[in-house]
């Protein structure tokens, strides 16, 4: 059970680090569209923005579903981040028995 279970939380635990940068980029991404750094006009930024917005939507969406604006803020991507350290502490803890 060891030889599959360890290798599969590493690189879900691997993955999540991963889909953390994600969600920083897309943040900052937006700060800076909405600050009019960058011109979602352009061809690039547009891209990007797509492409981010399709891999963190979905999971923003369950926590708009339970958490409103606060102010006209958007605070998913915070409890998204908190969601995933949760998750990546309790695989370290998993991984740890082992």
């Amino acid at each position: 059970m060891d030889i599959i279970l360890v290798p599969l939380l590493q690189v879900l635990y691997a993955l999540l680090g991963l889909y953390t940068t994600v969600i920083f980029i897309a943040v900052i991404l937006s700060w800076l569209i909405g600050f009019n750094v960058l011109n979602s006009s352009n061809r690039l930024v547009w891209l990007t923005g797509n492409a981010l917005e399709r891999l963190t939507e979905p999971f923003f969406a369950l926590f708009r579903r339970i958490i409103p604006p606060f102010g006209g803020m958007d605070l998913s991507p915070l409890f998204a981040l908190i969601a995933i350290q949760f998750v990546q502490q309790v695989i370290l803890r998993i991984l740890m028995r082992f």
